[in-house]
């Protein structure tokens, strides 16, 4: 099992943010068809290095700071950008994987989440 580490997007489920691959951070972001005009059960994963997962989860303390702090996101500004910052990967959308999710979580600014995942083939 493998860890969801930050939701930076969510609609009837997670549609974007950090998760672990084999114990690596990885960019998640769930598939959407324009053929069924809905999201799939798919989500590429696109690896990410160490500075990159660190400048991110930088953002990810900052923004759960700001919201425990003011309870709105009204003034937050962030220069991350976690699909621009996919595509600048090598590995980009290098895996594409089935997701199970398991926990719960109360909000979209959490530090920690108690999220597993199992990411199928």
């Amino acid at each position: 099992m493998d860890n969801i580490l930050t939701i930076h997007n969510y609609w009837d489920g997670l549609l974007l943010g950090i998760a672990t691959f084999n114990e690596k951070p990885c960019i998640y972001k769930r598939i959407f068809s324009f053929e069924l005009d809905d999201y799939t059960n798919l989500y590429y994963l696109t690896p990410i290095d160490n500075q990159t997962f660190d400048l991110i989860m930088k953002d990810w303390n900052n923004w759960c700071n700001h919201m425990n702090i003011n309870k709105h996101a009204k003034g937050w500004k962030s220069n991350i950008n976690l699909d621009i910052l996919a595509k600048k990967s090598i590995s980009y959308h290098k895996y594409c994987k089935q997701a199970i999710f398991y926990g719960t979580y109360k909000n979209f600014y959490q530090k920690h989440y108690d999220i597993q995942v199992n990411w199928i083939s």
